[in-house]
């Protein structure tokens, strides 16, 4: 399989030669050398695909749900890690963003005179956004 490889690709780039040069004469040090850039792409996008597969691992890892594409392509693996990450955050946002409306609420219930009597709500309100943090980000040491 692997010389099946080498050899189409041998093939290929010749035929790359051929197209950019203007003479029939194509030396084996310019196949060498496309053969050579053919196989640094070829690496890169492997590293770049394992690169998306880790990112997959570690937001599926934390709870991100994320589609798999029926074509995986690169660009169809990175819209769908990208969508995941994308929930993940602004979901992580709005959670912060509630726990901070409900601290600043039972603080003021604590030490503002007009809303003491706010106190017993605004306490159960901090404990729900505690717990729905937690539920996000996992719990505390």
């Amino acid at each position: 399989m692997h010389n099946l490889f080498r050899a189409s690709a041998v093939l290929f780039a010749v035929a790359v030669l051929l197209l950019r040069s203007r003479s029939k004469c194509v030396t084996p040090d310019a196949i060498r050398q496309l053969l050579d850039e053919l196989e640094l792409n070829r690496k890169s996008r492997r590293s770049a695909w394992a690169t998306l597969q880790r990112l997959r691992k570690f937001l599926e890892a934390n709870g991100t749900r994320i589609a798999t594409p029926e074509d995986r392509t690169f660009e169809t693996e990175g819209e769908a890690i990208e969508s995941g990450l994308r929930r993940t955050v602004q979901s992580r946002d709005m959670v912060m963003r509630s726990l901070i409306r409900a601290v600043y609420r039972f603080r003021d219930a604590t030490l503002v005179a007009e809303k003491k009597d706010d106190f017993g709500n605004a306490l159960q309100n901090l404990y729900r956004e505690l717990e729905r943090a937690e539920d996000r980000v996992g719990p505390g040491a």
